[in-house]
């Protein structure tokens, strides 16, 4: 579903305004969940999307809520734009663990100063939603194994979602 689940958003959004960051990369946009829910208290910040599926850049006017959009699958993207703050929010769940992995690791070496993952920590089986095959959860994921993420620091856990705050790689901040 292009929309979120609500768990763990207001953790999320006090840490990532306790960060102030300049700007944010938004992996997997969907509605513009992090912009609509961050905006107000970040008014000076630059919004960068990554969306993979044009019709929700259509319907939810993607191109006005973000400064800049790439339209593409994160996983094809060669180098990811640098960010203060990079957050894949309900995306780590529809690749594979590996790919996920892999995604992570490219948005800690973006990021300079946190990456932020929302995900479903329960079974959550989910198809293709309105068209889309991007929505299918190829992946599940568990607290034990999200807290293992490379450079995890902070964590917020609901029945269904955590959220999970890293730290940018060494080599990140360029």
């Amino acid at each position: 579903m292009p929309y979120s689940s609500q768990e763990g958003k207001d953790w999320i959004r006090q840490r990532i305004v306790d960060l102030s960051p300049q700007s944010v990369l938004d992996v997997g946009t969907g509605a513009g969940t992090y912009p609509l829910l961050l905006r107000d208290a970040l008014p000076q910040c630059r919004w960068i999307g990554i969306e993979v599926f044009v019709p929700y850049v259509i319907r939810f006017d993607l191109i006005d809520l973000y400064d800049e959009l790439i339209v593409d699958d994160v996983r094809a993207i060669s180098e990811l734009p640098s960010a203060d703050v990079v957050i894949c929010g309900d995306v780590l769940e529809h690749m594979t663990v590996e790919e996920a992995h892999q995604v992570w690791d490219r948005a800690r070496r973006c990021a300079r100063l946190a990456v932020f993952a929302s995900i479903p920590i329960v079974p959550y089986p989910q198809g293709p939603e309105e068209g889309n095959e991007h929505e299918r959860h190829v992946s599940t994921w568990s607290h034990a194994q999200a807290i293992r993420l490379p450079g995890v620091r902070d964590c917020w856990v609901g029945e269904q979602i955590g959220v999970y705050e890293a730290a940018p790689a060494a080599s990140a901040g360029g």
